[in-house]
């Protein structure tokens, strides 16, 4: 039990600790104030329509959810629905605007977390070769198009989930759980693996990663903040990555000292 709270509080603070490392580093700091220029001017477009599209639809859609559930019309159960479904299209207006702003910036963000893993020391900082980039990048990209099928379905399903009541408090850590692996994805794809061993791993790790994710949710609740806190997420999954694998090699070595003996 001391482990799984120890590995949740960790990813809960992960990005709090890169953002520490961004400022620390001048070169992740250099590489983190490109795509957050880009990202602010489009992510700032995507928050002002989107709150104006939620300001003049969720009333509208609360009524419609509750006369389906046999709510009556200017009930107080309606007006409970709203404040309830206020958070959820918050929630939902940071994901849209992350994952928007993620198609246009995501090279950069996928060469900040490959040099933050050189910082961390999870891998070595290799010369630039392009027949071996670009076999790489071939690889990857085919994983990412696997990757984003299955969110797409994952996804599908949470959306009709978070239209039930008390379901959609399920479906929306589901979300945030969605997202705390697709911001940890750039460290998988900067180490190399293929879809199943990422998979594999976040599920192994899963105390860890649901206090990432429970960290980037009640962030991404504030309009706007996918924007600012990105950089740090990105660092602050590979920061996981390097918790992970030193758990890993301890727990290896403990078992290895046990047979020895």
């Amino acid at each position: 039990m001391s482990n799984f709270m120890s590995d949740f509080f960790y990813g809960l603070t992960a990005l709090f600790r890169g953002f520490q490392i961004l400022v620390g580093d001048s070169k992740l700091r250099t590489w983190s104030l490109i795509p957050f220029a880009v990202a602010l001017v489009l992510g700032t477009l995507i928050t002002i329509s989107g709150l104006y599209f939620i300001g003049g639809s969720i009333g509208s859609f609360a009524v419609s959810l509750g006369s389906w559930i046999s709510l009556a019309p200017g009930s107080w159960a309606i007006f409970a629905l709203t404040l309830v479904l206020w958070p959820i299209a918050l929630l939902a207006l940071g994901v849209a605007v992350y994952v928007s702003v993620r198609l246009v910036v995501a090279p950069f963000y996928s060469i900040l977390a490959e040099l933050a893993l050189v910082v961390i020391g999870m891998r070595k900082d290799q010369p630039f070769q392009m027949r071996e980039w670009l076999v790489f990048t071939v690889r990857m990209l085919l994983v990412s198009l696997v990757k984003s099928l299955i969110f797409a379905v994952a996804a599908a399903i949470l959306f009709m989930c978070s239209l039930i009541p008390l379901i959609n408090l399920i479906a929306t850590m589901g979300f945030v759980l969605i997202l705390a692996f697709d911001v940890s994805d750039y460290s998988f794809e900067a180490m190399g693996w293929g879809i199943r061993r990422r998979f594999q791993h976040f599920r192994s790790h899963l105390a860890m990663y649901s206090g990432f994710a429970v960290g980037l949710g009640s962030v991404l609740v504030i309009p706007g903040m996918s924007v600012i806190i990105m950089p740090a997420a990105v660092v602050g999954g590979g920061l996981l990555l390097k918790r992970s694998a030193d758990s890993e090699n301890a727990a290896e070595k403990r078992s290895t000292e046990i047979r020895v003996m």
